[in-house]
């Protein structure tokens, strides 16, 4: 299960990577039901800007890192420890992607 989870975060990355941010936002606009389409294909495109979409699932342990304190920032996590066991178990499960 979790290597179909892999494949289809990877797949959605490729998307992305490859695609217009119109062309992106033509095929989400409906999981923004009070989004205008213009106001979607401006918000994909600030982030394709400023590089925010990987273009593959792969995390140095630095870039986990300052991941961890995002989420800690916004109040998305809590109590994380710097070398979790979380980074350690993605990084042996993805080591083959």
């Amino acid at each position: 299960m979790l290597e179909k989870f892999v494949n289809a975060i990877n797949k959605g990355l490729t998307y992305v990577d490859s695609h217009t941010a119109s062309q992106i936002a033509e095929v989400i606009i409906n999981q923004f039901p009070d989004t205008s389409i213009e106001s979607l294909t401006t918000a994909i495109q600030s982030y394709k800007d400023i590089d925010a979409w990987r273009t593959d699932i792969s995390l140095t342990e630095t870039e986990f890192d300052r991941l961890q304190d995002i989420m800690i920032d916004a109040g998305e996590a809590v109590h994380v420890q710097r070398q979790s066991l979380l980074y350690l178990e993605r990084k042996s499960i993805l080591s083959n992607y």
